[in-house]
């Protein structure tokens, strides 16, 4: 009787996961084709009353529009800002993580719980204040310090994240290479971080997506337009020239790439990272 429950239960959850499989996937791959499917329209394609996902004819001249605007400035900002926010948060997250996991000092506890609590705090909230402090002393429209910002922003989560992969490491690993002559910092590159590619990369690739898709602080921080971001570029862009959706769109999904290579370069890592960081050994 117990196995025949437990075979008709696996059999319901089968048909569950047939039918509503193509559901979920629908919900989730159309918002990320219909971007690109409109910007391979030509504009009264794009505003007939009766839309069409398949464009005719397809056209690039939306994607030509777009880098005459010079979306490339935008995207290298991007890039700069990026990468030096997931360089920071790294190195960062690496020191702290190590040092909360092997290190028991007075105000560890706070710590770890000071940690916790900035992930619960929303981005929006902190640009006012940040602008605020950073008005006075002349660091606005500045891409380090908004790649600082973003890296103060993801330093919490690396930090947990790493603490979390160095407790799951015997001990006996260290104190083997110290007896070897390893240095702390030897142990650390060579011994414990090879372990602990996953989380780095989880890590790296939470900052990457703070610090990509964020509007509200660049927006704030970056009033140039030489300096803004992709985000914030193609926010000015649909507010300047209007209801032009074809290079809109053909922006959108200029943007979605890096982040989507990103994802299937590097989903078992990614995978693989966030359940052995939230499983302790």
């Amino acid at each position: 009787m117990v196995r025949t429950e437990v075979a008709r239960r696996r059999t319901r959850g089968l048909w569950l996961g047939i039918v509503a499989a193509p559901i979920v996937l629908c919900l989730i791959v159309i918002p990320l084709l219909w971007p690109l499917s409109t910007s391979l329209k030509e504009p009264n394609d794009i505003l007939r009353p009766t839309a069409t996902f398949i464009p005719s004819p397809v056209t690039l001249e939306n994607y030509e529009r777009l880098i005459d605007s010079g979306i490339g400035q935008y995207l290298l900002n991007s890039a700069l800002v990026t990468a030096g926010a997931i360089l920071i948060a790294t190195v960062v997250g690496v020191i702290g993580g190590y040092v909360l996991s092997r290190y028991d000092f007075r105000g560890a506890a706070i710590v770890i719980s000071f940690l916790v609590i900035c992930l619960a705090v929303p981005i929006a909230t902190l640009a006012v204040p940040i602008q605020s402090l950073l008005a006075p002393l002349g660091l606005m429209n500045q891409l380090w310090v908004v790649a600082l910002i973003y890296a103060g922003i993801g330093a919490p989560f690396v930090t947990w994240l790493l603490k979390l992969h160095f407790d799951k490491i015997p001990l006996e690993l260290e104190r083997a290479a110290y007896m070897d002559g390893y240095s702390v910092i030897s142990t650390l590159v060579r011994v414990l971080l090879p372990g602990t590619r996953p989380a780095i990369l989880t890590g790296a690739v939470f900052v990457f997506l703070t610090a990509w898709n964020d509007l509200i602080i660049a927006s704030t921080l970056l009033q140039r337009p030489e300096d803004r971001t992709i985000q914030v570029a193609l926010s000015f862009y649909q507010g300047t020239l209007g209801r032009e959706w074809g290079p809109l769109m053909a922006g959108i999904v200029v943007a979605t790439v890096p982040v989507v290579v990103l994802f299937l370069m590097f989903r078992r890592l990614l995978v693989q990272g966030l359940a052995e960081g939230g499983v302790k050994g």
